[in-house]
């Protein structure tokens, strides 16, 4: 019978190696006891067929892995195999692994490959056998040893118990997934290359700066909380935005873009909220203008006091006076100044242009869109303007909205009224820019030219169209609502120049007939001379 011995065993593991073969390579010289050489020396066991098994058992010595190679041994009896690429046995027991999915559900996997052995940390032992003959498989154990981490320790499923240290670098050539809604704390700087997509909430309980483009997507829709794309919340303070004094030019801190369905517009700018550096303010034309009419006005103010000072002495009322003149015109101009470069502001700006208040519906029922035209009775609103205290039209999206109530269901119970500004307004008929806009009723406003206006008319009259439509039904036009204008005033000359010219057609009238009347006594007194008519 051979007896055999190994002689020497290599464990390659490096992570080079290791990534590159997917297993654990072995390698042993097998010498040949029967047939030393005439020397004494044991001679290779060379091209020999046989069979290699190995075994990975725990620390209480149960089999977690096993698998054998049919194999042989080269000319100088060197074995080699790579474990993890031989037959797995039916010894090799069953692993089963939990992966758990971000929405809380989980897949049990199930095998008996070397993947699939649990690299815990926990001791690990490898047990190498050997059968000569591959029909009797009479295995002999050759060699075993304890693992060290090294052989494993970039094995791409790795459970780790307690706190993991590392020290160096560490490189991830693939995905990082956390797994069961586990916490992960970075102490350092975590720097991102490339887009970073988060599934879940965001929590930072630091300062956090944005040094470029942040966009904001919320899909959610309605009045919740939830559906404002950023919310901010602060105990005292809300939100502060810090322009860099430096730049030059008009700036928005907050822009509002959409779509303009009423101004036929395929996209809009809403409006902004915006404001001006003192540089900007400098470089204002109506800035320079007026400086310019100071500094005129001022050199005037100089040349009339020194001229008094020449042709009075200085105690003189003339000379003092034109002296104050020019004192008090410095100073207004110091002022100007002074107001015109530090109360520079911020401006709110719109592409609405109305201001409204929320007044609540009579009927709380009632459908009012906007654009309708409606009667305020004792505060209230209703599309009914017969008797009405005034006559005022629902505004779309105004720039200022003020009374509202304090909550959303009373909010429901009324409309936002547009009380000065531009705002659409339904209206049937043809319109020409400059018409009047005449309440008709039932939220429905028609066009009337001045020179069809009537008294009637008057406390009906809405505003002024400011674009024209030829289409005789029904649209929204653009009107200025709320503005003193002068259409009573023009309607009181018109009726003036009425009475003025029917009282002088009266006064023509009762010059004529006083003519008459008197050429008609010049007859008779005539008649009566050459008649001899006595009285």
């Amino acid at each position: 019978m051979k007896r055999f011995i190994f002689s020497v065993i290599l464990l390659l593991a490096t992570f080079q190696l290791f990534a590159q073969i997917g297993g654990i390579q072995y390698q042993a010289v097998i010498l040949d006891n029967d047939n030393p050489t005439p020397n004494g020396q044991l001679n290779y066991l060379a091209d020999k067929e046989l069979i290699v098994r190995f075994t990975i058992k725990d620390k209480n010595d149960k089999i977690e892995y096993q698998e054998e190679h049919k194999t042989k041994t080269d000319a100088f009896g060197l074995l080699s195999a790579t474990i993890g690429r031989g037959t797995i046995t039916a010894e090799s027991p069953m692993h089963s692994r939990e992966i758990f999915f971000d929405d809380g559900t989980k897949l049990v996997d199930e095998g008996r490959d070397f993947i699939e052995i649990s690299w815990d940390g926990t001791q690990k032992v490898l047990t190498v056998e050997v059968s000569l003959d591959r029909t009797l498989q009479n295995f002999k154990e050759i060699d075993k040893q304890e693992l060290s981490f090294v052989p494993y320790a970039f094995h791409k499923d790795i459970t780790a118990f307690g706190t993991m240290d590392i020290e160096g670098t560490t490189n991830l050539n693939n995905n990082l997934t956390v797994r069961r809604k586990s916490p992960v704390n970075l102490s350092g700087t975590l720097t991102v290359e490339k887009e970073t997509q988060l599934e879940g909430q965001l929590n930072v309980n630091a300062d956090t700066q944005f040094n470029d483009y942040v966009v904001i997507n919320n899909e959610r829709e309605g009045d919740e909380e939830e559906a404002y794309s950023l919310v901010v919340e602060g105990k005292d303070q809300g939100m502060l935005i810090k322009i860099d004094e430096q730049t030059s030019g008009d700036y928005n801190y907050i822009t509002f873009d959409g779509y303009s369905r009423i101004r036929s517009e395929t996209s809009a700018n809403f409006g902004s909220i915006s404001g001006k550096t003192v540089a900007d303010a400098a470089s204002d034309p109506e800035y320079i203008f007026t400086n310019v009419l100071y500094v005129g006005n001022l050199t005037t103010q100089i040349i009339a006091s020194v001229l008094a000072l020449i042709e009075t002495p200085l105690s003189a009322g003339t000379t003092f006076i034109e002296i104050m003149k020019l004192i008090a015109l410095g100073v207004e101009i110091l002022g100007y100044n002074a107001f015109a470069l530090t109360d520079i502001g911020v401006s709110y700006n719109s592409a609405w242009g109305d201001y409204a208040e929320w007044l609540e519906r009579a009927d709380v029922n009632e459908q009012i869109t906007f654009g309708e035209i409606v009667g305020v009775h004792d505060g209230k609103i209703s599309k009914n303007i017969e008797g009405a205290e005034q006559i005022l039209v629902i505004s779309k999206a105004p720039i200022v909205l003020g009374n509202i109530p304090k909550s959303e269901e009373e909010v429901e119970l009324g409309e936002k009224v547009a009380f000065m500004g531009q705002v659409p307004v339904w209206v049937e008929g043809v319109v020409k820019q400059g018409d009047y806009i005449v309440a008709k009723g039932d939220g429905i406003a028609m066009a009337v030219s001045y020179d069809n206006l009537t008294i009637e008319m008057m406390p009906k009259i809405i505003g002024k169209a400011w674009h024209s439509n030829i289409l005789p039904e029904k649209k929204l036009v653009l009107t200025v609502v709320g503005l003193e204008t002068n259409e009573w005033q023009k309607l009181m000359q018109k009726n003036t120049q009425l009475i003025n010219a029917l009282e002088q057609e009266m006064q023509d009238l009762d010059n004529k007939i006083k003519s008459s009347n008197q050429r008609l006594f010049d007859v008779y007194l005539k008649h009566k001379a050459e008649n001899g008519v006595k009285e």
